[in-house]
């Protein structure tokens, strides 16, 4: 089974998401908080992650870019979700994938299952 990190401040969102994805048989685990975004990933070692541009003030590409220059982590594939179009911001960064919310469940899952090894 593959196992998802949602990182994500909206707490229904979260729900929303944990849901779907238990439905399509993934394990998810999740994060609100910014600064616990490595350690989990060191911790859990999910399969990929789908994480917010913004949580609260922060914006995680300097997240992305920490975790794109870790040898142990890089590997992880990461679709940044956001409510701006911020894609080429993203993919430079090192972002797998972008989705421009509000998006589909089944886009979600396409994308989930093309980047999940």
């Amino acid at each position: 089974m593959s196992k998802i990190l949602i990182v994500e401040d909206d707490q229904a969102m979260t729900r929303l998401l944990q849901t779907l994805l238990a439905l399509e048989g993934y394990e998810s685990i999740a994060t609100p908080r910014p600064e616990a975004v490595l350690s989990t990933l060191r911790r859990a070692k999910p399969n990929l992650m789908v994480m917010d541009l913004h949580l609260g003030l922060v914006n995680t590409l300097g997240i992305l870019g920490e975790l794109k220059s870790d040898p142990e982590l890089k590997s992880t594939p990461v679709i940044i979700v956001s409510g701006l179009d911020a894609e080429e911001d993203c993919q430079r960064a090192g972002a797998d994938a972008f989705m421009l919310k509000p998006y589909s469940p089944s886009r979600l899952l396409e994308t989930i299952k093309k980047l999940v090894r």
